[in-house]
């Protein structure tokens, strides 16, 4: 049995306890709702940085294979100049389209 002119510590330790508990499992909810926000931030710039690499990766492919069919164009018509001028078959063909390009000039005329 307590007395009026007693103080009852062992109840204000309780209610403090109590109290702490409370103000620390509303500190971990709010701790545990900002990380889930920043979870889903970074999960949303990692997405955006993975498509902007996938994306400058393709248009470096693209610049590549048309580099590279360029450079092959530029070959395979250097190839075809260095042999058609020594080819008398080629001039030939190529005298033949040319006669056949000027009949069809003056028979239009």
């Amino acid at each position: 049995m307590l007395r009026r002119d007693y103080i009852d510590i062992a109840g204000i330790e309780q209610r403090a306890e109590e109290k702490r508990n409370k103000e620390r499992e509303e500190h971990n909810k709010r701790i545990e709702r900002m990380n889930k926000v920043k979870e889903k931030e970074q999960k949303q710039m990692q997405e955006l940085i993975n498509k902007a690499t996938s994306l400058e990766r393709e248009e470096q492919q693209q610049k590549q294979t048309n580099d590279m069919e360029k450079e092959k164009a530029e070959a395979i018509a250097e190839i075809e100049a260095k042999y058609s001028k020594n080819n008398p078959m080629a001039s030939k063909t190529n005298d033949d389209d040319l006669r056949t390009m000027l009949r069809n000039m003056n028979s239009q005329i």
